[in-house]
């Protein structure tokens, strides 16, 4: 009996100090799965799962990591300039450094962000209530400059400012003429 109940304190005291202790290292993500890559012609980036970044500034010799949160998954990065814009399902990003720090605007009111392109400064985000304009600065357009069928699947987007194409159904291809929506929809262009 007496064996048991020191046996117990020990496992106990042994436990307790244990989980007192605290790691002398950050613990970091090292692993993604990437969802891409792209360039603003001074640093390359690749990004993919649990906000892990990957980048070089000297094309390709060496590379670093740096982490936005393991809570985002970034779905896509585009250059606007030097200046890089990215979105999530759930935020919008942007870098004025060269991808070395990031600005993160969450959009609660935005249902899922499917995928982005951009035009010049103006960000077009897919979602599935419609496509979304956004500015350089992720300053977000509350209406819809399209309203999409939220009960079809969307997978991709693509325009050039003049037209604009969205994968539909994952056999469709939608064509739409901006100008047209500018006319329509806003009342100008």
């Amino acid at each position: 009996m007496m064996k048991s109940l020191l046996l117990a304190v020990f496992i106990l005291a042994s436990l307790a100090t244990v989980s007192a202790q605290v790691a002398p290292f950050k613990i970091e993500r090292m692993i993604t799965d990437y969802h891409g890559v792209t360039t603003n012609g001074k640093n390359i980036l690749c990004y993919g799962d649990y906000g892990i970044i990957t980048y070089t500034l000297d094309f390709g010799k060496t590379f670093k990591q740096l982490s936005i949160g393991d809570q985002y998954s970034i779905k896509g990065i585009a250059a606007i300039g030097l200046d890089f814009v990215g979105f999530t399902e759930t935020a919008l990003l942007k870098s004025t450094d060269n991808g070395m720090t990031w600005q993160i605007k969450e959009l609660p009111d935005v249902q899922r962000i499917i995928d982005m392109t951009v035009v010049n400064s103006t960000l077009y985000l897919l979602t599935p209530k419609g496509v979304f304009e956004a500015d350089r600065d992720l300053n977000l357009s509350s209406i819809p400059l399209l309203t999409l069928d939220s009960t079809a699947e969307y997978s991709e987007i693509a325009t050039d400012g003049k037209d604009m194409y969205i994968i539909h159904n994952k056999r469709n291809l939608i064509h739409y003429t901006m100008k047209l929506f500018r006319i329509i929809l806003r009342g100008s262009f």
